[in-house]
């Protein structure tokens, strides 16, 4: 019997994005589920019955949390993936922004800007964003197979990643966040920053709103010092970079909150 669900449920009417056992995604808005079949209204308006057990992980799970779907286990003979490895990246989606990012007065530093959907990354230097860009998008795709919800949790603004290509762009980036501590009166913070900062090879900092509004991207970003060839050399999937970028994508999911402009 056809189960059809309330659109004043805010979870189960909205549009969101749905991804199947091998990666590929569609926008669609939960229309019903019919037994093992789920029933979903694309963006141009046309119904596709689509069988549940084809569907990701995530999906499962926000089917039998917001929709009251009972559980069904995965197709046994699908190829579960590992979804942040297999998906067919689009290169395309990469954009080599023509503006530069520009951190307040007071801080002489430029990056060049590389636009992905769901990230800002910045590098100067003889480094380039694009592989990190990549692999952040995929790190992201990986949590939204797995997590119902992380899209919405995560928000519209981007995440702002630094690739320092110079040891003295690093400094300044720190000296800026150990400011922005120490004028929200988190002085112990920002000694402590001021201390460790120099010795590291990445870390996170927090932008001013004034940076975020400009840019739209969130108040928690990731800076790394990319001056040396062994964690950025030619290739995505480089391992110091994906455990920290991963981290982060992961704080999101468990904080619940992506963006927030305040200090």
């Amino acid at each position: 019997m056809l189960f059809l669900f309330s659109l004043g449920l805010s979870h189960s009417a909205e549009m969101r994005t749905w991804t199947n056992l091998k990666g590929q995604q569609i926008k669609a808005q939960l229309v019903a589920v019919d037994g093992d079949y789920v029933l979903l209204r694309l963006e141009n308006g046309r119904d596709s019955r689509i069988p549940r057990k084809t569907l990701s992980v995530g999906d499962q799970k926000f089917l039998e949390e917001y929709g009251g779907a009972e559980k069904i286990p995965i197709d046994p003979k699908a190829k579960i993936t590992v979804p942040e490895k297999e998906m067919k990246f689009n290169s395309k989606t990469l954009i080599k922004r023509d503006d530069k990012f520009e951190l307040p007065d007071g801080y002489s530093l430029q990056f060049d800007i590389v636009e992905s959907e769901h990230f800002l990354v910045m590098s100067s230097g003889k480094v380039r964003g694009k592989d990190t860009a990549e692999l952040a998008e995929r790190l992201w795709y990986g949590m939204n197979f797995q997590h119902p919800g992380f899209a919405e949790k995560w928000g519209d603004e981007k995440k702002a990643i630094f690739l320092c290509g110079e040891k003295t762009d690093y400094d300044i980036l720190g000296k800026y966040y150990v400011d922005q501590l120490a004028n929200s009166g988190r002085a112990q913070e920002a000694s402590n920053s001021a201390r460790t900062w120099p010795m590291s090879s990445g870390a996170g900092l927090s932008l001013d709103n004034d940076t975020c509004d400009k840019y739209d991207v969130m108040r928690g970003a990731r800076a790394f010092r990319a001056d040396g060839k062994s964690n950025f050399q030619r290739g995505v999937w480089n391992p110091f970079p994906a455990h920290c970028i991963a981290q982060d994508v992961l704080n999101v999911q468990m904080g619940g909150a992506g963006g927030g402009r305040r200090f």
